[in-house]
């Protein structure tokens, strides 16, 4: 996880975090806790979304 998606701090989700979570939720029907899969999501989705994949495993 980056430090850049740990804002405020740990265990605190931010609004962009509650956006992931629902996202996630809508779309795949996935559900996420905020402290490490949605902060996760919030840090994959927009480096999936312009096709970085460096750094990310899914195995």
């Amino acid at each position: 996880m980056l430090e850049d998606n740990m804002y405020p701090r740990y265990g605190i989700p931010t609004e962009e975090t509650k956006e992931v979570i629902r996202l996630c939720a809508r779309l795949e029907s996935m559900i996420t806790d905020p402290v490490y899969e949605g902060k996760s999501m919030e840090g994959i989705i927009p480096k999936a979304a312009c096709g970085d994949s460096r750094g990310l495993s899914l195995s």
